[in-house]
């Protein structure tokens, strides 16, 4: 999710099935992206996956993932360089 800043990922989460929200978290964490496309996925027991690429490393494919439902974040990670 972005919040305009289409060549970052950004994030936001609800506790309370939507109605408010937490205020937006930039996910970047020194990531350099010039490709405004990201994908995320979560899954029923909490854990949140964002994918982008890294186009400051030779477009090397990287990943970040929550496993707390978004509340804290690891590290981002490559896949493929």
């Amino acid at each position: 999710v972005s919040d305009g800043d289409v060549d970052e990922p950004w994030f936001s989460r609800s506790t309370d099935g939507g109605q408010t929200w937490s205020t937006w978290r930039d996910l970047s964490d020194g990531l350099y992206t010039d490709f405004p496309y990201y994908a995320n996925a979560c899954t029923p027991d909490g854990k949140v996956v964002v994918v982008d690429i890294d186009s400051a490393e030779s477009w090397a494919v990287k990943y970040k993932e929550s496993l707390d439902y978004g509340a804290t974040w690891g590290s981002w990670q490559t896949v493929l360089t």
